[in-house]
């Protein structure tokens, strides 16, 4: 997600800020050892080939770039949406109190179900999104860094490594209520002024239009113009994402057992954790 100038957003979400609250109050407190953000513009990202995506670099032309680009953008959308899998990967940074803090996000998506991770400073948390639950497991630096030392230790111990179930009650203090397939297509691309069409180029060796945005020309999103029309790969101010391995088979998600599942209500409702 991109700021414009009068902090409205064009959005490719589901990496770069669809982070925990709780996530990202810790990691504002990681200072950032890291370089430069990545350059902004509209040029797709250097990225190498992937192989899921031979189909579409040796596909028919799909004409798509004929079309309107709110045609292109909605075209986009429907098609990832129907495709059986795909992976999600993005990197950037962020402003947060002063600090620059990079940030990634890798996720494995399978209809409505997801799993994968998002780090933040120096703070990773991975999330799996199966059988309509959401679960979510964090590593020890997040508890202190997000608690402090008292409570964060008291975290630790309670949780261990198990999975925490996030009730619904928790949604956006935890784990983003719109994350998941809904989150990364039905509010994809937000444009804070007019949709517009690019150049025409390749990204990850796959023929793609560009779609733009009137009112913030450093946020952009590339779209397959061989093929199916899939949205494979965007830019902005700071951060870069793909689309990668899509229609590719992994392993079906499943629920983690019973004995390795902790339920977040109960540090809700004891109280011993103040932040929740």
């Amino acid at each position: 997600m991109t700021r414009t100038t009068d902090g409205t957003y064009m959005r490719f979400r589901g990496g770069v800020l669809l982070l925990a609250t709780l996530l990202l109050a810790g990691a504002c407190r990681e200072p950032d050892s890291s370089g430069s953000p990545p350059p902004a513009g509209s040029a797709p990202p250097a990225v190498p080939v992937d192989p899921a995506a031979s189909a579409l670099v040796s596909a028919a032309p799909n004409g798509i770039e004929k079309l309107g680009a709110a045609t292109i953008l909605k075209r986009a959308k429907a098609a990832l949406r129907a495709a059986p899998s795909f992976r999600f990967t993005s990197e950037g940074f962020s402003e947060e109190g002063g600090l620059r803090l990079p940030r990634t996000t890798d996720l494995r998506v399978s209809g409505e179900d997801v799993h994968g991770t998002v780090t933040h400073g120096s703070h990773r948390m991975e999330w799996l999104f199966v059988d309509g639950n959401r679960y979510a497991r964090a590593d020890a630096a997040f508890w202190t860094a997000t608690f402090g030392e008292r409570e964060g230790q008291i975290g630790r111990e309670l949780v261990g490594d198990r999975w925490m179930l996030v009730p619904p009650s928790l949604d956006g203090r935890v784990i983003t209520a719109d994350f998941g397939i809904g989150g990364l297509l039905d509010d994809a691309f937000d444009p804070a002024g007019d949709l517009g069409t690019g150049p025409r180029t390749r990204a990850g060796g796959v023929p793609v239009i560009t779609l733009t945005d009137s009112r913030d020309p450093a946020s952009a999103v590339h779209v397959a113009t061989a093929g199916k029309p899939y949205p494979i790969a965007w830019s902005g101010t700071g951060e870069t994402g793909r689309i990668t391995e899509i229609g590719v088979p992994f392993p079906p998600l499943v629920a983690p057992a019973e004995d390795n599942v902790f339920e977040l209500t109960t540090l809700t409702e004891s109280g011993r954790l103040t932040t929740l």
